[in-house]
Formats: C-alpha cells, sequence, structure tokens
C-alpha cells in the first residue's frame, strides 16, 4: 500500500483452505484505522487478498464481498482501473471531515473482466474477477480494497468495525473433448469470515 501516510491500527485475518482435491484457497486480509481525534466517526480502510492456487486444473474466478450494517458508509471502492494484466487500486484523498487520507496499490493477474456488483445505497460492496483460464494454471491474487466511515453513534459508541466478508474461488479442470470442443467441470468454493475491530 502507497501514500497510506497517516493510516495505522493494522489488523489481519486469514484462512487457508483444501479445496476437495481442485488446489487451495488462501486469504490474507488488512484493515488499517484513520490515526486521529474523531469523536463523530471512524474510517477504515480494507485491503482484500484472496487467492487461488490450482492443483492440476486452473482458476477461473476470485470474488470478494462484503455487506455493512447500518450506520457505516462506503466512501470508495475499487479497483479502478485495469489495463492488461495490471490493476490498480486508487482511493484517492479521502476528505470527511477532519479525515484527509490517500490511499493506493496494484496488482497482477490474468483477467479477462472484472465485474463491480457493490451498491453504495444498501451497503454492500462485490466485486468479481473472471480469469482467463488458459492463463490461470499458476496460482492467482486479486486485491480490491475499500474505504467506510463508521458512525459512533448508539449502539456502536467507540466507532468500531464489524463486518462479514465473503470469498469465492472457482476452479475448473478439463474433462475431456467432445462434439462440441472441450468440456469443463467446475466447483465453486467460499468461505466466510466475521471481523470485529475495536
Amino acid at each position: 500500500m502507497t501514500d497510506g501516510s497517516g493510516w495505522g491500527g493494522e489488523n489481519y485475518s486469514c484462512l487457508y483452505r483444501e479445496c476437495s482435491g481442485y488446489g487451495w484457497m488462501e486469504v490474507g486480509t488488512c484493515y488499517y484505522t484513520v490515526r486521529e481525534d474523531n469523536d463523530s466517526y471512524s474510517y477504515y480502510c480494507t485491503r482484500y487478498d484472496v487467492q487461488g492456487v490450482p492443483d492440476g486444473c486452473s482458476v477461473s474466478d476470485l470474488n470478494i464481498s462484503t455487506e455493512l450494517g447500518d450506520g457505516y458508509s462506503i466512501l470508495q471502492y475499487g479497483p479502478s482501473t485495469m489495463k492488461g494484466s495490471d490493476v490498480s487500486v486508487s482511493l484517492g484523498s479521502i476528505s470527511d471531515g477532519s479525515a484527509s487520507r490517500t490511499v493506493s496499490w496494484d496488482y497482477q493477474a490474468d483477467i479477462s473482466v472484472i465485474k463491480d456488483r457493490s451498491n453504495y445505497a444498501t451497503g454492500e460492496i462485490r466485486i468479481d474477477h473472471e480469469l482467463d483460464n488458459g492463463d490461470a494454471r499458476n496460482a492467482c491474487a486479486v486485491m480490491p480494497g475499500k474505504v467506510v466511515r463508521v458512525e459512533c453513534g448508539p449502539g456502536n459508541t467507540d466507532g468500531s468495525y464489524s463486518a462479514t466478508n465473503h470469498y469465492e474461488v472457482a476452479f475448473c479442470r478439463n474433462t475431456g473433448s467432445g462434439l462440441f470442443g472441450m468440456s469443463e467441470e467446475c466447483q465453486l468454493f467460499s468461505e466466510d469470515i466475521r471481523v470485529l475491530i475495536r
């Protein structure tokens, strides 16, 4: 993460899962808070990191979603651009009251399509990555991110962050050739991680 001056209080969540002979799902997500004296709001930056490691097949999809509750406002999220295999997440300058921060990072993946299914109104972040199967037989990771504002009020006076992250990895395996070309068997694996940061 670059240009993250003023972000601190890092927290980290991770998991590793063997996916029924298809490969492995690996998750390592970082959370940062804004260091400042503010009695009205807290600010959190999340850098997701989910990786698919195939075993004799390919990674076809890497998806991440989070549903936020009342009192949470999505300020920005990304990736914002994709050029070939180079993906940039630039959350710009977060200015809201006394908070003013900039955060950005890059990652590389053999992505054919990024689908943004996020919704500011409902407080849901969902970013799906469809990978180029021909180039995704090696380990592949994606790292989208977001910045949210949490209101310090009844039921959450300290502005703590609480959410459930949903991670998905899909693997595809060739099962032979048929009348209409190569056939594939695909399997989706998912995990939830509940996060509470005070």
